[in-house]
């Protein structure tokens, strides 16, 4: 290749129109979302509606209208605000993130040994008995995951989920 040629190349690969921009913190917790919905088994066959719930008005929320519709398994996802703990039992996955508006330990108490996976971003609920914690570290978004209460729920958590996280209890 001719020095040109090498320039030219170079040139392009740093234009800001081949840089991908960054995504939106809220845009990446949607997709790790629906993510985790789909690399997580349930005792039963979901059919009809794949309840994704959102407890209060947590910002996400705009984020995951893009997912509305998506396949889980047999069922569509459905996104869910809800703002009462028994509003909980209807969700398959439950997700919050701000523990000032929530009684997390009443929350989890309210679906403990139900087959609904819990996700959390608050940093707080990581101790309290959430399955999963979203978390940004270096500007990146990373989890953990907590497999007892997975496995008390009668969830199967991918192992390809399970590699992903930076840390598993």
């Amino acid at each position: 290749m001719t020095l040109p040629r090498l320039t030219l190349i170079a040139l392009t690969l740093a234009s800001p129109a081949v840089l991908a921009d960054p995504v939106p913190e809220y845009e990446m917790k949607a997709a790790f979302l629906y993510n985790f919905a789909s690399f997580t088994e349930w005792p039963e066959p979901i059919a009809g509606n794949f309840n994704l719930c959102v407890f209060s008005n947590d910002p996400i929320g705009n984020a995951l209208s893009s997912l509305e519709g998506k396949p889980i398994q047999n069922a569509r996802l459905s996104v869910l605000r809800i703002t009462e703990t028994a509003q909980a039992r209807q969700c398959q996955l439950l997700y919050w993130s701000d523990s000032g508006v929530v009684n997390v330990r009443r929350l989890l108490q309210n679906v403990a040994d139900l087959p609904i996976l819990t996700v959390s971003a608050d940093g707080e609920s990581e101790r309290a008995g959430a399955m999963i914690n979203m978390t940004v570290e270096n500007n990146k978004l990373a989890f953990s995951v907590d497999v007892e209460p997975a496995h008390r729920a009668r969830l199967n958590l991918s192992s390809k989920m399970l590699r992903l996280a930076y840390r598993v209890y």
